[in-house]
Formats: structure tokens, C-alpha cells, sequence
């Protein structure tokens, strides 16, 4: 069925957001918030009068975000030298597991950011500061604020940095080599696309298994859209609850495991041995065709090559093309331990992270979809395509939507359908075995 999505992805705001990814973003001045008496007081005090450390844990790998949070560290720290702010990655595989490590060991970082409908503990345990009133809130796109809220019921509880979500980023220059003349829009084409890309000695798909959480966004590709967005958008929720079983295959979950193995014969050698940094790599030079993942994967790409000439598209996963789709939205994002010592300071923080300047800087230097008011990206950009899907309706909202399997049962549907890959099983003794873990998994529960 058709989806309807929220008012974060009506035209008129994608177009506002997606008018272009290039360097040349045309900005001027940020937006001044001016803060009450009360917390500008409170902040000059504690400015003068002790040393402050702000520590911060994040899980992003893309070289133009690391070049953002230095510049974003560097130009604070000068500002106020009595403000330390220490900023650790941790890696995607392992991001929630050492965050709620250190929650638990009360050694908690003031920032860090949460997917608030995956995160439902991090809201029930009371972990994230109420920002909704915070001085910094109207730096952000209303609509943007609106869909936090109803996340965080009726609170503004993180705050994203920008739109993400699940895409197809393509080398446009290998596709032009290989003869590849239109953006495959249907099953077929893509699969004739795989195999002209296959005919000119260039893998097709990158396939960096060795980051587990890549596959995981490779299926999400697939299955968001196939059975979330057309069948039951709490399938993920009652799987896991037991409710459903992935053999009461009402939904065609037994299909999205065929489409894996069918693009697997086009991936690059020892994809479990390959991590992501190299498929980037590779990307950008050429030596692949395409990487199925996120909106991330663009600015990770032009890192290492600013020169290089992408293109995003869904993943055709059928043959009508108006149902194949992109993947978008926002599911939380920073948010302010409720715990930190020095909340004053983080919010003037917050502040700087959100303003027009930064906001630029971040979406140069990740080329991504910013959620600060006011900042707009140049017309030539490879996510223009994304409105051209709003348009179409070929958009799913993945806001609110739990997207992946959590914890336990997130580490056993990788361990599965890793296993379903490398030892060649049926799909049937795939869905068998992943139903007898996740039984386990629900009885320890």
C-alpha cells in the first residue's frame, strides 16, 4: 500500500533541503539565538571561574565528518579556553554496546546521539535531557523539530544533524564505461546493469562484510521498502516478540534472501574480508560500480576523491518501477546525557554545532541533508534525484519505523544471513535457523 509520509517529506521541504551537495553552498551569517538571562549568567560563571570537560561519543566513520568535528573542536575551544571537549568514535558494531556500558559504569558521556525509536530504554530510563525549551531549538527546521517531538513524546529529546537514510550510490563515469545509459529503474535493468558493469572486468556491487552493520544497511534497502513499507510496518516489532515468525512468510521475506543471493555473485572478492573504508575506496576510483547503503556514503566517497562523479538511486527490487524506492527520515539524533555535570556549557555547545556556520561546514564536508534553518545546498547535486522520487511518491518514511533487528536479535540475524551466504544454504534452512535463534533469544528474555 502506499505510505503516507510526514510533513518532513512534503516537496516544499525537500526541495528547501536537496537543492544541491556541492562545495559552493551559497550561505550568509548565522542565526542568532539569544539565550535568557538566566542560563547567559550561569554560562559567564562557569566560564570564568573553572576548567570544563565535555566528552562526546559518536560513531561515525566518514572522513568528512572527522574533518568537521575538528574544525567544530578547534573553533569552540578557541572561543573558550577553559572548555576541553573530548571527542571519542567508537565503531559501528560496537557503538551501543560501549554506550550503554559507560551509562551503566556511570561514566556517561555528555553527548552522544541515539536512535530514539530503536533506543526506547534510553527514554524509558530517563537518559536524555528535555532540549524542548533550550535556546539553540530554533536554529532547527520546524518540521524537523515536529517529527522529533512525536519520537519523543511530545519532548525534543535529540536533535538530528541532518535527513538520512537508505540509497544506491552509483560511480556514474563506470556506469558511462560500461554502457549503462539509464539509471535502472526496474529489476531487470538492474540486473542487466550488474552484468555490463561484470563484462568490463569491474565488480559491480562493493560488499564490506567485515563491518556487519553494512549488510544489515544493504537489506535494509530491501526489506524497508518490500515488506515495512507495503505490508507491515511493525514486522520487525512482532519478529522479534515472536508474534510472527519469519516462516509465517505472509510478507516475502523468503525473497528478499533470493535478491541477496542473486547480487552477491556480483560483489568483490572475500566481501567478509573487506572492510568499509576499502569499498569507498574503490568507489572512488572506480574499481566498483556501485555500494548499496546509506546517504552517508557519498560524502565518505568524495573524501577520497573530491573529483569523483556520483549518482544516487533506489534499489530496483521489482519490475513495476513507481514501487521501488528510497529509504529517508530521522529517528533521533544528539542528544545531552541527563546526567552531565555541565549542561550550561553543552548547550552554548549546542549552540555552535547548530549554527549556519557549522551547519555549512557539516553538510560540505559529509555532503549531507542538513536540518538547520537556512542552510541550502547548490542546485548541482547528486540528491537532487531524491525529489525527483518525493514527486513520484517513491519515498518511505523510515521516521517511525523500527528499521533493524536490536541487540541479541540484531547479532543473530547478521550471524544467519552471513552464515546463508558463505555456506550457500536454501532460504528455507535460513529462515529454519533464524527462527530457532531468535526463539532462544525471546525465552532468555
Amino acid at each position: 500500500m502506499k505510505k503516507i509520509l510526514v510533513c518532513l517529506f512534503t516537496v516544499v521541504l525537500l526541495m528547501s533541503l536537496l537543492g544541491g551537495c556541492s562545495k559552493d553552498t551559497k550561505t550568509s551569517g548565522d542565526i542568532k539565538v539569544t539565550p535568557d538571562k538566566k542560563y547567559e549568567d550561569n554560562n559567564e560563571k562557569k566560564a570564568k571561574e573553572e576548567k570544563v570537560t565535555i566528552k562526546w561519543l559518536h560513531h561515525w566513520g566518514e572522513e568528512g565528518v572527522r574533518q568537521w568535528l575538528e574544525e567544530l573542536e578547534k573553533t569552540y575551544e578557541e572561543a573558550h579556553p577553559n572548555v576541553d571537549i573530548e571527542i571519542t568514535a567508537a565503531g559501528g558494531d560496537n557503538y551501543y554496546t560501549l554506550l550503554k556500558t559507560k551509562i551503566a559504569s556511570d561514566d556517561a558521556p555528555d553527548i552522544y546521539d541515539v536512535d530514539l525509536i530503536a533506543d526506547q530504554e534510553f527514554i524509558d530510563n530517563n537518559y536524555l535531557t528535555d532540549l524542548t525549551d533550550a535556546p539553540f531549538i530554533p536554529n532547527i527546521q520546524s518540521s524537523v523539530i515536529d517529527s522529533v517531538k512525536k519520537l519523543g513524546n511530545g519532548k525534543v529529546l535529540a536533535i538530528p544533524l541532518d535527513v538520512w537514510g537508505a540509497v544506491v550510490t552509483y560511480n556514474k563515469d563506470v556506469f558511462e564505461e560500461a554502457g549503462i545509459t539509464k539509471v535502472p529503474a526496474t529489476k531487470k535493468e538492474f540486473e542487466e546493469a550488474l552484468r555490463k558493469l561484470k563484462d568490463i572486468g569491474v565488480d559491480p556491487i562493493g560488499a564490506s562484510y567485515q563491518d556487519r552493520w553494512t549488510l544489515d544497511w544493504e537489506l535494509q534497502n530491501d526489506y524497508v521498502v518490500s515488506i515495512l513499507g507495503n505490508y507491515d510496518e511493525e514486522w520487525i516489532k512482532k519478529v522479534q516478540s515472536r508474534e510472527l515468525k519469519f516462516q509465517d512468510d505472509k510478507n516475502g521475506f523468503k525473497e528478499v534472501l533470493e535478491r541477496l543471493k542473486e547480487r552477491y555473485q556480483y560483489v568483490n572478492r572475500d566481501p567478509f574480508g573487506t572492510d568499509w573504508n576499502t569499498v569507498q575506496d574503490k568507489l572512488a576510483t572506480g574499481k566498483i560500480g556501485m555500494l548499496i547503503n546509506g546517504t552517508w556514503t557519498v560524502g565518505g566517497v568524495q573524501a577520497k576523491n573530491p573529483d569523483v562523479n556520483l549518482g544516487v538511486m533506489a534499489l530496483p527490487i521489482v519490475d513495476e518501477p513507481a514501487e521501488n524506492k528510497v529509504v529517508l527520515g530521522v529517528k533521533g539524533g544528539l542528544a545531552v546525557h541527563n546526567g552531565a555535570k555541565n549542561k550550561e556549557v553543552v548547550y552554548d555547545f549546542f549552540n555552535h554545532i547548530f549554527s549556519k556556520s557549522m551547519a555549512k561546514i557539516y553538510q560540505e564536508k559529509k555532503v549531507a541533508l542538513s536540518t538547520v534553518e537556512g542552510v541550502e545546498l547548490d542546485p548541482d547535486s547528486c540528491f537532487n534525484t531524491l525529489v525527483e522520487y518525493q514527486n513520484n511518491d517513491q519515498v518511505v518514511d523510515m521516521s517511525y519505523l523500527l528499521s533493524s533487528f536490536q541487540d541479541e536479535f540484531g547479532n543473530a540475524f547478521i550471524d544467519q544471513i552471513s552464515l546463508y551466504l558463505l555456506e550457500d544454504m536454501t532460504e528455507d534452512e535460513c529462515i529454519e535457523a533464524l527462527d530457532k535463534e531468535f526463539d532462544k533469544i525471546a525465552k532468555r528474555q
